[in-house]
């Protein structure tokens, strides 16, 4: 299955690397304190694409290391600049009236939430 997506992705113009061995996962997810999710992983271990907008997890640079860094938080940054924009899941329970109130409960579930693993661009998937 993956060999087909790698063959769609490169006659697109995507560029790969070879796949990441068992140590520099580990490192890797070290590192940035992460597990990638089981699918990326498979890919991961056949090819690692390092075209523009994909991350590129062996490149050791400062520069994108804090690349990395920061788009690992940046969705918990888009969420608590918005709090009031959250819709509210009724799983959490009743909706507090009081928005701070509301912002603690919102902030607690987020603590709580899987690490959003970035793969292309602005798209993640949720860690395993």
């Amino acid at each position: 299955m993956y060999e087909y997506l790698i063959q769609e992705l490169i006659s697109k113009g995507v560029l790969f690397e070879k796949g990441l061995s068992k140590m520099e996962i580990e490192e890797i997810e070290k590192k940035y304190n992460i597990h990638f999710p089981s699918e990326l992983l498979k890919l991961y271990k056949i090819a690692l694409p390092i075209s523009h907008g994909f991350y590129n997890w062996r490149n050791k640079s400062k520069e994108n290391i804090r690349d990395i860094k920061e788009s690992l938080i940046r969705p918990i940054k888009g969420l608590l600049e918005y709090p009031r924009d959250i819709y509210w899941s009724d799983n959490w329970g009743e909706e507090p009236n009081n928005e701070e109130e509301r912002e603690k409960v919102i902030l607690s579930k987020m603590r709580h939430a899987p690490q959003m693993i970035p793969i292309y661009g602005h798209r993640y998937m949720a860690e395993s």
